[in-house]
């Protein structure tokens, strides 16, 4: 018997995997790509892409508090203000444009 918390012996990495969560409503599919594609992207996304990053918890329970207390306006007041997100361009037509 292996000594207590010995990790699973792992199988070889498949080249990909697929995975698909559904609703009645929707279907979420992901995709597992092989450590060769996946882990540059993800190095990239951290060191490159990420400037930085925010942990909303604080916000988000005092949010939740307002809420469950009855006080949907002061809720309200503590969200952040929604800004377009500039597209040069303009808009595609599928999305209105």
């Amino acid at each position: 018997m292996p000594p207590p918390n010995t990790p699973e012996p792992t199988a070889p990495e498949p080249k990909r995997r697929i995975r698909a969560v559904h609703t009645a409503a929707t279907v979420t599919v992901y995709q597992a790509y092989s450590p060769g594609i996946g882990l540059p992207a993800a190095r990239r996304y951290a060191d490159e892409w990420t400037v930085s990053i925010t942990d909303l918890t604080p916000l988000v329970r005092r949010i939740h508090g307002h809420l469950r207390a009855g006080e949907p306006e002061a809720a309200r007041r503590l969200l952040p203000e929604e800004r377009p997100y500039p597209v040069a361009g303009g808009l595609p037509p599928h999305l209105g444009g």
